[in-house]
């Protein structure tokens, strides 16, 4: 398996668990790790805003997000708003959105959605990070900012805690 598939099936793992009780996402979740709905959920731009506010609570108001009901599908227009709130929500919580445009997110560009949900997952990650002991904390954030894979052992990042390997 690729590093693009395997960053896929963590990624879909992640949004299925962390979104599962949302009722705007019921319609795209859960996600099929093997498919490539992730790319297609990125479309109306409802799943990227709901990520943002799991990052960064409050980052946008859930009340400016065009969301569908049973009796309202999304237009071409609320689309664009929504796709519009999630990257400047993006930026605001410090991603890198630099030739990223709502274009690329309702086609679905892999390589594109990939780097945004890795921005938006990583700054959720290391505002929940508990420091028990300070240097090993610094150390940890070092690597982990690096990007040295095998360095750290992040199998507790999902609920906010980083250890280092002795």
């Amino acid at each position: 398996m690729c590093s693009t598939e395997e960053e896929k099936v963590a990624f879909v793992n992640w949004v299925n668990k962390a979104l599962e009780k949302d009722p705007d996402c019921s319609h795209l979740l859960p996600m099929d790790p093997a498919s490539n709905q992730l790319f297609t959920a990125m479309g109306d731009g409802i799943l990227l805003c709901k990520m943002i506010n799991l990052s960064v609570p409050d980052t946008i108001d859930e009340r400016t997000i065009n969301k569908r009901t049973i009796n309202k599908k999304l237009t071409p227009f609320t689309i664009q708003e929504n796709l519009n709130l999630a990257l400047n929500s993006a930026s605001a919580i410090g991603c890198h959105v630099v030739n990223i445009g709502a274009e690329d997110l309702k086609e679905g560009r892999q390589h594109l959605v990939l780097g945004l949900l890795w921005q938006v997952i990583k700054i959720g990650l290391f505002a929940d990070i508990e420091i028990t002991r300070n240097e090993e904390g610094r150390a940890a954030r070092l690597l982990l900012m690096s990007g040295q894979p095998g360095m750290v052992d992040t199998t507790d990042a999902f609920v906010g805690r980083i250890r280092t390997r002795p």
